[in-house]
């Protein structure tokens, strides 16, 4: 079991999109490019400049493109909180983590019509603004850096919290997972 108190938090904001006719993905509005090398074998020749963390600032209007490597440390307990908030959350998506199964903590959802089930908003749980007053313009926004709106939000961790190696990420939602990180590697 992870701790109940994570070591260390990630929020990761998913986003999917098309620019110039080809469907382009994104994380924290930064858009993934290979490293030049395998990260596992043949890091060391790697142009560390290309690398960028789910933290770091990205100031470039249409999105950075960057490695994303979290450098998480051996044996901590890690929170990742996945989100598809903002403009761009039209999109269920399955996810997996590699190497691990991970503890199910909540699954928020997007504002749905009761009517037909479309999705009208985004979860109203997070916010993408340093005082948190998007309330209005969330779904416009590209949400690089989300967070919940409330800084008291807890997760209760038993035994009996679901863990899978496989979970769906809701369009306009969120997920939070939480694990130990035991098998290291990239």
């Amino acid at each position: 079991m992870p701790n109940t108190t994570p070591d260390i938090t990630y929020f990761l904001n998913m986003a999917g999109f098309v620019s110039f006719m080809k469907p382009i993905s994104s994380i924290n509005d930064k858009n993934f490019i290979f490293p030049s090398y395998p990260l596992t074998t043949l890091n060391e020749k790697n142009d560390k400049d290309s690398f960028c963390d789910a933290n770091s600032e990205c100031t470039d209007a249409v999105g950075c493109k960057c490695t994303t490597v979290m450098d998480i440390g051996d044996n901590v307990t890690v929170r990742l909180v996945i989100s598809t908030v903002g403009e761009e959350r039209n999109s269920t998506h399955p996810m997996h983590i590699h190497g691990h199964s991970v503890h199910v903590m909540k699954v928020g959802y997007g504002q749905y019509s009761s009517e037909n089930g479309s999705l009208l908003g985004s979860s109203r749980d997070l916010t993408c603004r340093d005082d948190g007053n998007d309330r209005d313009i969330l779904d416009k926004m590209r949400c690089p850096k989300p967070r919940f709106r409330s800084s008291n939000t807890t997760f209760p961790l038993d035994p009996f919290t679901v863990r899978k190696d496989t979970f769906v990420l809701p369009a306009g939602g969120y997920v939070v997972v939480q694990f130990r990180s035991n098998n290291p590697g990239y």
